[in-house]
């Protein structure tokens, strides 16, 4: 079964709800903010954009918003050496040094490391290496920090470190690249000419878990995808598991406890009918691997047929051990309005029961990352459609009482990645 997405991707799709006119107001002076670290580190940062310009905000796990831009693509005295551009994401899981870090996806593919106390970004690192390498993800151990690189280089060995489709590790001290990861024999099995194309990363049990989507160079063709294991202490693929059935995988959470893996799957994007895109309903689903002594293993699946015919989209987080809170993809009619909503669900791992939170009231395409905090008590999700961020209140896995956040950055971009340092 196929659910029909017109021509415009979801990246275009979502541009419809962000008149390009945002781009052009000027960015308000940016102020910085000292919050105290807690038991769910310092705060939330949203980042707002209309994929051509990108604003940085603070939001307290209480959901009072702490500053409203404290860093954006006009910023002239944040210290950036290069600006930020439209298509600017948040790790998945918290940054650890009390820093904000940016992962630039455009051609420049840098990271910059943002002082939410000063405002200032302290220092960017490039690992372009010669090609637009399309960072996804990154997590910090230490003194180091793993990038994963989506992007295959067409024409590698022009310089070190080009081969992309890849991790690199980065010297957080010296700021340079000090190694990259192949992640060849996580494909093991795979059809001829699937690359790894690594997207977000967990870290747990003294492993690094990286989801690969398993696509061909030409987007065109994939393979199921799969989640490789990464001993950070010898900085090699130790393991990997085939997540069966499932293909076009990008979203990937880590449960409360560390034992647990959910896996969100969209389907393959495949051309049904000319100028129309559709992805096969069959191949999206959201998986849970079961996480034992570093090693993985795939416990259960819940097919999106069962969510209600609708493809699953790009994040999760997990409210408790057996609560997940995930969105699924909408769809466009032929004039370009909403014939289909995005939805958000909050669904019982262990019943594949799933409870309708909210959905989208004009535009689909425009629910974004979800973010989670038990500890704190909250669940949020971006929301570009109403300009808000949800908060929902969340005890022993319950969620409670929702309340939509504006987040008023003075340049009126649409919430739609969430970071936490």
């Amino acid at each position: 079964m196929n659910t029909t997405i017109h021509r415009q991707t979801l990246l275009l799709a979502a541009m419809l709800a962000s008149p390009a006119a945002c781009a052009e107001a000027d960015p308000p002076t940016p102020d910085g903010v000292d919050v105290p670290l807690g038991p769910c580190g310092h705060a939330l940062y949203v980042l707002s954009t209309d994929y051509q310009s990108t604003s940085v905000a603070i939001l307290g796990y209480d959901g009072e918003v702490l500053a409203t831009s404290l860093v954006s693509s006009g910023s002239e005295t944040s210290g950036l050496s290069t600006p930020l551009s439209g298509d600017v994401v948040a790790p998945t899981i918290r940054t650890s040094r009390g820093e904000l870090i940016l992962l630039d996806r455009s051609e420049a593919s840098i990271l910059s490391f943002v002082d939410p106390v000063t405002a200032t970004v302290e220092r960017q690192i490039s690992v372009q290496t010669g090609f637009r390498s399309n960072p996804q993800d990154v997590v910090e151990l230490g003194d180091r920090a793993y990038v994963s690189r989506y992007q295959m280089n067409p024409g590698p060995g022009q310089e070190p470190y080009d081969d992309g489709s890849d991790l690199l590790v980065l010297d957080l001290i010296g700021g340079g690249i000090t190694r990259r990861i192949d992640l060849a024999a996580a494909m093991d099995g795979a059809e001829p000419g699937t690359l790894p194309s690594p997207s977000r990363m967990v870290v747990a049990q003294e492993r690094i878990f990286v989801l690969l989507a398993a696509l061909s160079q030409s987007f065109q063709a994939t393979d199921d995808s799969r989640v490789a294991v990464i001993d950070p202490a010898s900085d090699e693929v130790v393991g990997r598991v085939i997540v069966s059935g499932s293909r076009g995988c990008s979203a990937l959470a880590l449960s409360p406890n560390g034992e647990r893996l959910a896996v969100g799957c969209s389907g393959s994007f495949v051309e049904t009918s000319p100028g129309v895109i559709g992805s096969v309903l069959a191949e999206s689903g959201i998986s849970l691997l079961r996480i034992d002594g570093g090693e993985l293993s795939l416990e259960q699946r819940i097919a999106a047929s069962e969510l209600g015919d609708d493809p699953v989209s790009f994040s999760l987080a997990f409210a408790d051990d057996d609560t997940l809170i995930a969105s699924t993809f909408g769809q466009l009619a032929d004039d370009g309005t909403q014939a289909r909503p995005d939805r958000l669900l909050a669904i019982d791992v262990d019943t594949g029961e799933a409870l309708e939170l909210l959905s989208t009231l004009e535009k689909p395409f425009s629910l974004g990352d979800v973010r989670c905090e038990p500890t704190c008590g909250a669940c949020f999700a971006a929301d570009a459609d109403r300009r808000v961020v949800h908060r929902f209140a969340i005890e022993g896995g319950t969620v409670g009482a929702r309340t939509a956040i504006a987040i008023d950055d003075g340049i009126g971009l649409p919430p739609r990645y969430l970071g936490a340092y």
